[in-house]
């Protein structure tokens, strides 16, 4: 399938007006679509790979099992959009709005969401091993059975955020992490980054 051009989608926002521009299946890969309006559009396994999507609206929009791996996805508004089962490894997502978006079961492995809103968004199932997630807001969201192994969490916000049956083995949190009353990130498998960096001290000054 042909690449789509910028210019063909931006004539086709106008012609369609206030429509839902559907893009289902087509091959977006590495094109520039930055700062565009696609709000509620149809991009369901649409092929999305290292393209450009910086600051562009795609609110309400049907991402389902599409594939935006290493896409560049820097402040994004995907606001109450779907995108289950996504492939998003590698992708920039730095303070991305995606609250209340459906990522169930998305591949988010090594994602950079520092910053982020994730506030109230479905992460049920999702892999996001290894993501970045410092600062990011995650309150109330779905982490049920979510595999965050390994993740980067600390200054991120978890109250109210639903974690059970995660993953959170070997993921790093500080002081600034906030976590609901009642739950014990230690006790789940997570580290303090306070003792990593007394561990690496330590094994510095063995190799010394």
């Amino acid at each position: 399938m042909a690449v789509r051009t910028r210019r063909e989608i931006e004539n086709e926002i106008v012609r369609l007006g206030h429509l839902s521009l559907d893009l289902e299946e087509e091959n977006l890969s590495g094109l520039d679509l930055a700062q565009l309006r696609l709000e509620r559009a149809n991009l369901r396994r649409a092929d999305l790979r290292e393209a450009d999507l910086r600051e562009s609206n795609l609110e309400e929009a049907t991402l389902d099992e599409a594939n935006l791996e290493q896409a560049d996805l820097r402040k994004v508004r995907l606001r109450k959009a779907s995108a289950r089962g996504a492939l998003l490894s590698k992708s920039r997502l730095w303070e991305a709005d995606l609250h209340r978006c459906d990522l169930e079961g998305a591949k988010l492995p090594l994602v950079d969401l520092r910053l982020a809103d994730l506030s109230e968004a479905n992460l049920r199932s999702a892999n996001l091993r290894r993501a970045n997630l410092r600062k990011a807001n995650l309150k109330g969201a779905n982490l049920r059975r979510a595999d965050l192994r390994e993740a980067d969490l600390r200054g991120a916000d978890l109250r109210w955020a639903l974690l059970q049956a995660s993953n959170l083995r070997g993921a790093c949190y500080d002081r600034q992490t906030q976590w609901n009353p009642d739950f014990d990130p230690a006790v789940a498998g997570a580290v303090a980054y306070e003792s990593l960096s007394r561990k690496r001290v330590s094994k510095r000054r063995r190799r010394e």
